[in-house]
């Protein structure tokens, strides 16, 4: 039982709904969700893991008797007693068909946009009136990432924007080269859009002065941001959006956070 539980986890607390039952019940008769029972919880559910992984914190749920338990930047969801625990669940609410785990997962992956570094990105904009202020994202894009090609093509259709392109090159040693042939041309943005655009590979780079070592510190951002797939995008609000959104989609998030039709 612990082998399967174990395995569950480690594929990312699974793909279906896996339901365990934990060591014995710790609760009795306790009906609100104290700061004791929290603990509990906490220590049971980081007994059962091992101590591999820590419990960021444990909420109270809309549902009698169930807790909600963040760890990292997944959640579960514990019954008040602490003998179960719900893995990959989605919490709807029923009245209006919302997905209350994926909402709170959107809260724990948002950002600060205002604390990326956009020195270390490639700055462009596409379709720029010059009558109203670009609304600023940033994307993470591997250089080899088909998804981040077709993503591009949608970006270059959105008006009025300023995209950083933080160079995430994930994908092998290839992505990395490119990268750097890239970050170290003229006209990095240039560059990029005609490799992303139009599947122009840029030219070696001859710039003996350019510091690529400091593209690292996106490489290691992006790790501290838990990004593991190419495009991820932030909106300028912080919301984390993955994969290659497509346009209408895009331009919808876009409106709501300028009022702009874009």
């Amino acid at each position: 039982m612990r082998k399967n539980m174990k395995k569950c986890l480690t594929t990312f607390f699974s793909i279906a709904i896996c339901l365990f039952v934990l060591p014995a019940s710790i609760f009795a008769d306790e009906l609100l969700f104290s700061d004791k029972q929290r603990n509990e919880i906490k220590a049971a559910v980081e007994l059962w893991l091992d101590g591999k992984y820590k419990v960021v914190s444990v909420s109270g749920t809309p549902v009698k008797n169930l807790l909600e338990v963040r760890i990292g930047n997944e959640l579960v969801y514990v019954d008040s007693e602490g003998t179960h625990v719900l893995l990959e669940g989605q919490l709807i609410r029923l009245s209006d068909g919302k997905n209350l785990t994926e909402l709170k997962k959107n809260k724990i992956l948002s950002i600060d946009f205002s604390t990326l570094p956009v020195d270390l990105a490639i700055t462009t904009e596409f379709n720029v009136d010059g009558n109203d202020e670009p609304l600023e994202l940033a994307v993470f894009e591997d250089p080899n990432c088909g998804y981040c090609r077709k993503f591009r093509k949608t970006l270059s259709e959105i008006k009025n924007l300023k995209v950083y392109t933080f160079l995430y090159p994930i994908l092998g040693n290839e992505s990395i080269e490119i990268s750097k042939d890239v970050w170290c041309s003229s006209d990095p943005s240039s560059v990029w859009d005609k490799l992303m655009l139009q599947g122009e590979r840029p030219k070696k780079s001859s710039d003996l002065n350019c510091d690529f070592d400091q593209q690292k510190e996106v490489v290691a951002l992006g790790r501290k941001l838990g990004i593991e797939a190419t495009p991820t995008v932030f909106l300028s609000n912080g919301e984390r959006l993955r994969g290659a959104i497509p346009l209408e989609a895009l331009k919808d998030k876009l409106q709501t956070i300028s009022g702009q039709e874009r």
